[in-house]
């Protein structure tokens, strides 16, 4: 069983997905006078991801992320060279491929979705292509999927599959 310290997950939750609550007077200074604080906080997220180190703590960092919260970081996740194919394909999953396969390419995808669409499409992408070294994280799609996101003819078979590994509990 893979878990991760308290001190892990204390720096995941303040530092990247509750950042904003935990800023110094100085960041929030900063971020209030931005002409972007979304950008801003994002960047802020990012250079606090920089120091993440193991594969569980990306795997915790996407079982909690808020998807709300945009894309940079999943994507940042998928392209960190830790992330176990649990991981990724907890990501394909969480982003809901069965929305976008309606859509026959980007343009079609409302302007609104299109950053989640390249999240989906590049997951997918990589996981077809073997693309991930670690595979010792388990995920079930079925944990997160409907029935009819399983069921969807135009979903690859192989990104169904529950993905070899062990039971991460956090």
């Amino acid at each position: 069983m893979l878990k991760l310290l308290k001190s892990q997950i204390n720096y995941i939750e303040d530092k990247i997905i509750d950042a904003y609550d935990n800023l110094s007077e100085k960041q929030m200074l900063n971020l209030e006078n931005s002409d972007d604080e979304d950008a801003e906080l994002t960047k802020i997220q990012l250079k606090n991801f920089e120091k993440l180190s193991t594969s569980e703590e990306l795997h915790y960092l996407i079982k909690k992320w808020n998807w709300d919260d945009g894309y940079e970081i999943p994507q940042k996740v998928l392209s960190h060279p830790l992330c176990d194919k649990g991981t990724a394909l907890m990501i394909y999953w969480l982003a809901t491929p069965d929305y976008f396969t309606k859509f026959e390419n980007e343009e079609e995808v409302p302007t609104y979705n299109r950053e989640n669409y390249r999240l989906v499409i590049n997951a997918e992408n990589l996981l077809l292509n073997n693309a991930f070294k670690l595979q010792n994280i388990k995920f079930n799609p079925k944990s997160v999927a409907s029935w009819m996101a399983i069921n969807d003819l135009n979903i690859h078979n192989e990104l169904k599959i529950e993905s070899e590994g062990y039971d991460f509990t956090f």
